[in-house]
C-alpha cells in the first residue's frame, strides 16, 4: 500500500513540475511579452481605440448626414370644447383622428460660419372620424434652409482646431504609456535578477558556513580555536539558513510579480538573463530638448489644455452678453384630400426666424464667468511654462545620469569580480589558518554589496534609458520617433 501511495505522490509531483513552464528571458524579451500579453498593454489598446473612434465620429459629423424621421401611427380620441352656434354655447364633443408623418432630412455643417444647411422633404396624413369623416394630405416636396448662431462664436471652427490635436495627443499618450510599461518591466526584471543572485549567494554562504563550521569543530578539538569563535561559526550557519529561507521567499515573490505583469502563468519559472549589452546612444542635450518639445505627450496634453481654455474663454465672452440665432428656409408645400393632388402645384413656403435673448439683470454672473474663463486661460498658459521648465531640467539631469550609469556598469562588474576573488581567497586563508573570522566576514559582506551594486547599476541604466525614450518619444537606437514605430492600423483591425 505504501508503495502505491509513493507512486501517486511521485506522479502528482511530476505533473506539477511538467505543468510549470520555464522561461529564459532577457530584458527585451520581457518587454516584448508585456507589450503583447499584459493587462496594462490591453488597457492602453482600449484607451487608444476609444480616442480613435471618437475622432472618427467627429470627422463623420462634418460629412452630409441623411435621416428618416417618421411617426407611423398617432391615434387620438378625446373630448374637445366646441362652440355650438345654434344654441350659442360651448359644448364638449368627441374627436377621433389618425395621423401619420414621415420625412427625409439632409444636413451639412458649414464650418467657416458655424451654421448648418439642410434640405427636407415631408409627407403628413390626417384622417378624422365621426360625423364629418375626411382625409387630408400635406406635402413639402422640398425645403432648403440654414440655421446659424449670429453671436460670432463658431463651435465648428474650434472643434476643427482641437479634435485633430486631441487625437494626436491620444496617439502620443499610447506610446508614452507603453514606454512607462517598459520602465515598470525593467524594474521588476532587475528585482527578480537581484533576488535570484541573492538566493544563489545565500546558497553559497550556507555551504561555506557549513564547511567552515566543520573545520572549526576540528580545530576546537585540537585546541586551535576558542569556543567563542566556534560559536560564531555555528551562529553563521544558523544565520545562513535563515538568509536562504528569506531569499527563497523573496525570489518567489519577485518571480510571481514579473510573471503576473507580463501576462504569463503565475506559476511559471522565470530565468532572467543579463546578457543584454548596455547601449549608450549619442545623446546631445540640444537634440533631446528639441525632440521632447516636439514629441512629448505631456507637452501635447498641456498645449491642448491651453487651446481648450481659449475656446471656453471665447464662448463665455460671446455668449454672456446676449444670445441670437437665425433660421431661414425656402421651399414649397401643398395639401389635398388625395395623395396625388397633394404633390401638384405646390405653393411657395418662406420661413425666417430670428430669436434674441438679452440678460438685463444677472447680478454680475456673466462678468464673473468671463473673469473665471480668463483666469483659467492664464493658469493653463502658466502651467505650460512651468512644465516646460521642470521637464527641461529633468531631461538634462537624466542625460547626465545615463552617461554615469553606463560608466558604472563596467566598474561595478569589475568590482564584483574582485569581491568574489577576495572572498574565495579569504575562505582559503581561513581554512589554512592564516586568517581569522573577522576578515572572512568583511570579505563576505563586500561580496554581497558588490552583487547588489552590480544589479542596481544595470537597473538604474535601463530604467533611465527607457525614461529617456518616454520623455523624448524617440527611439535612440533606430533614430526615429517612437510614434512611427507603432502600427496604429493594426490596433484598429485586431
Amino acid at each position: 500500500m505504501k508503495y502505491i501511495l509513493l507512486i501517486i505522490v511521485v506522479c502528482v509531483y511530476s505533473i506539477h513540475i511538467y505543468s510549470q513552464e520555464k522561461y529564459v528571458l532577457t530584458l527585451s524579451d520581457a518587454i516584448a511579452y508585456a507589450t503583447k500579453n499584459s493587462l496594462s498593454s490591453k488597457s492602453y489598446d482600449m484607451q487608444y481605440l476609444a480616442s480613435y473612434w471618437n475622432y472618427r465620429s467627429y470627422k463623420a459629423s462634418r460629412l452630409p448626414s441623411l435621416k428618416l424621421n417618421t411617426t407611423p401611427v398617432s391615434y387620438y380620441r378625446y373630448l374637445a370644447k366646441r362652440y355650438d352656434s345654434q344654441n350659442n354655447m360651448d359644448v364638449f364633443r368627441e374627436q377621433r383622428s389618425w395621423q401619420s408623418s414621415g420625412g427625409l432630412t439632409l444636413t451639412q455643417a458649414f464650418t467657416p460660419l458655424g451654421g448648418n444647411f439642410y434640405v427636407e422633404s415631408d409627407l403628413d396624413f390626417l384622417r378624422n372620424f365621426g360625423a364629418s369623416t375626411y382625409n387630408q394630405f400635406s406635402t413639402v416636396p422640398i425645403r432648403i434652409g440654414y440655421t446659424h448662431n449670429i453671436l460670432g462664436y463658431n463651435e465648428y471652427k474650434w472643434e476643427k482646431l482641437i479634435e485633430p490635436k486631441r487625437f494626436e495627443k491620444a496617439m502620443k499618450e499610447y506610446v508614452y504609456n507603453r514606454e512607462q510599461m517598459s520602465i515598470t518591466v525593467s524594474s521588476l526584471f532587475f528585482q527578480l535578477a537581484q533576488s535570484k543572485m541573492a538566493y544563489e549567494l545565500a546558497e553559497k554562504q550556507l555551504v561555506s558556513a557549513d564547511t567552515l563550521y566543520s573545520i572549526g569543530q576540528k580545530r576546537f578539538d585540537l585546541a586551535l580555536l576558542t569556543k567563542q569563535s566556534l560559536l560564531s561559526l555555528k551562529l553563521d550557519v544558523v544565520n545562513a539558513k535563515n538568509a536562504l529561507s528569506s531569499a527563497k521567499s523573496q525570489l518567489s515573490r519577485s518571480m510571481f510579480q514579473l510573471a503576473s505583469f507580463l501576462g504569463l502563468p503565475t506559476d511559471s519559472e522565470i530565468e532572467v538573463s543579463l546578457s543584454d549589452e548596455a547601449y549608450l546612444p549619442d545623446v546631445a542635450i540640444s537634440k533631446a530638448l528639441e525632440l521632447m518639445h516636439a514629441n512629448s505627450y505631456i507637452m501635447a496634453e498641456q498645449e491642448n489644455a491651453v487651446l481648450e481654455a481659449k475656446q471656453n474663454a471665447d464662448r463665455v465672452k460671446k455668449q454672456s452678453r446676449f444670445n441670437a440665432s437665425l433660421t431661414a428656409s425656402v421651399g414649397f408645400n401643398q395639401q389635398s384630400d388625395e395623395l396625388s393632388k397633394a404633390w401638384k402645384e405646390p405653393l411657395r413656403q418662406d420661413i425666417v426666424s430670428l430669436s434674441v435673448s438679452i440678460p438685463l439683470l444677472d447680478w454680475g454672473q456673466s462678468r464673473g464667468q468671463r473673469q473665471m474663463a480668463k483666469t483659467n486661460l492664464a493658469l493653463a498658459e502658466l502651467k505650460v511654462q512651468q512644465s516646460k521648465q521642470s521637464q527641461d531640467q529633468e531631461l538634462m539631469l537624466l542625460v547626465d545620469d545615463l552617461k554615469l550609469n553606463y560608466d558604472y556598469i563596467a566598474s561595478s562588474r569589475e568590482a564584483l569580480k574582485i569581491a568574489e576573488e577576495s572572498y574565495d581567497e579569504s575562505v582559503r586563508l581561513f581554512i589554512s589558518g592564516a586568517s581569522d573570522i573577522a576578515t572572512l566576514s568583511i570579505a563576505e559582506s563586500r561580496r554581497s554589496n558588490a552583487v547588489n551594486a552590480y544589479v542596481g547599476t544595470l537597473a538604474n541604466f535601463w530604467g533611465n534609458f527607457y525614461k529617456l525614450r518616454s520623455m523624448t518619444m524617440y527611439d535612440w537606437v533606430l533614430g526615429i520617433p517612437l510614434i512611427d514605430v507603432v502600427n496604429f492600423d493594426e490596433l484598429v483591425t485586431r
